[in-house]
């Protein structure tokens, strides 16, 4: 196993996002996603027999999911609970890491739930996706406290599970 994983940052542990502010953003922005794939259904129906405008509707809410989410504005979700997503190196997530992230929202509920549950065995609140996508969720104004702490790999036992992801938390903290 590679022991270079890099280095990455840590927040004081108030600044990473807890288990209410996720629910806030997870309802905002499904309903964000409910709202356009409602009205790309309803335009749909009135002024089309294709279905390009739902396909339209349905690629509106996959850049919302992943390229607005990961930018300066963020999603409403994130606007209203003054957050932001970040990799455990203190950059913006790539494109393509938050596509995985998507991924696993999308598989359903089931896993959204326990995604929800896992947070709250780890201090950086992260979710099972935030774990296996190397990212986490802070406040917009968070600082770091400490900056090229060594990424390594930690594991938890939690909900059946033994999980392996990479973390900035030092293994004396």
């Amino acid at each position: 196993m590679n022991d270079d994983l890099g280095f990455g940052v840590r927040y004081e542990d108030s600044k990473y996002l807890g288990l209410f502010s996720r629910l806030v953003i997870l309802s905002l922005d499904l309903l964000v996603v409910i709202i356009t794939l409602g009205l790309g259904i309803y335009f749909n129906e009135m002024y089309s027999s294709d279905n390009y405008i739902i396909y339209m509707a349905i690629f509106i809410c996959y850049l919302y999911l992943t390229v607005i989410k990961a930018s300066n504005i963020g999603t409403l979700g994130q606007i209203v609970t003054k957050s932001k997503i970040l990799t455990i190196y203190g950059k913006k997530p790539s494109f393509l890491k938050m596509n995985f992230r998507l991924l696993f929202w999308a598989i359903g509920p089931l896993n959204t739930l326990s995604d929800l549950a896992f947070m709250t065995f780890i201090r950086e609140k992260r979710t099972l996706r935030d774990c296996y996508s190397d990212t986490i969720v802070i406040k917009k104004n968070a600082l770091p406290i400490e900056t090229d702490i060594p990424v390594y790999f930690t594991r938890i036992l939690a909900l059946g599970l033994n999980i392996m992801y990479r973390s900035c938390y030092s293994k004396n903290t």
